[in-house]
């Protein structure tokens, strides 16, 4: 037997009285509504207790002390970068795999999109791109994201020589994408130059 979950008077046999002005209808409602009302609000806790969708107090209450690292002065968006980087390192081994999958991971982006290879010395690695937009948009550096890198590489791994590719492009005549070019006072469009 499959029991609807959606119109629960229809789990009643035709013997009961089925029309919306029943008592039976009536009282499987309420049910139904109480029912709806706690799973929403279950889901809501769950949802806000993803570290993807975590903000202020949970993320310092709940993650923080979990991973022993402190906010400091990040935002919300810097920290949970922090945090998810941080879970990563304690979970990768130290493969370039794993280190693609914990970067792409920290910084939610696709992980085709990191390139990582070996450098030319032994135990020297070179960073040939990572998006600077997912870099920049959550407000951090460089040199932010070399450090977190390098906590990231396994002890006495270096990194060699990195290189990220900007998005600023000059468009032919007459043509114009916001997001390629030069930026406006704001920097609220416009591209990025590569390092």
């Amino acid at each position: 037997m499959n029991i609807n979950y959606d119109n629960p008077i229809k789990n009643l046999p035709d013997a009961f009285k089925k029309d919306t002005e029943s008592n039976n209808y009536k009282l499987l409602q309420i049910n139904k509504n109480t029912t709806d009302i706690i799973q929403a609000a279950v889901s809501d806790v769950f949802s806000a207790l993803n570290l993807n969708n975590a903000k202020g107090k949970v993320l310092d209450d709940i993650y923080s002390g979990r991973v022993h690292l402190r906010r400091g002065a990040l935002s919300d968006e810097q920290y949970a970068i922090r945090l998810r980087a941080k879970i990563m390192q304690n979970i990768a081994s130290g493969s370039f795999p794993d280190l693609l999958e914990a970067l792409a991971y920290a910084l939610q982006c696709d992980k085709s999109a990191i390139h990582i290879v070996e450098g030319s010395k032994p135990n020297n690695v070179n960073i040939k791109d990572i998006p600077l937009e997912t870099i920049f948009s959550a407000g951090f550096t460089i040199d932010d994201i070399i450090a977190m890198i390098e906590n990231m590489l396994p002890l006495g791994v270096r990194i060699e020589e990195r290189s990220f590719t900007g998005t600023l492009e000059f468009g032919g005549e007459n043509e114009f994408d916001a997001n390629k070019g030069f930026s406006d006072e704001n920097n609220k469009i416009g591209g990025y130059f590569g390092t």
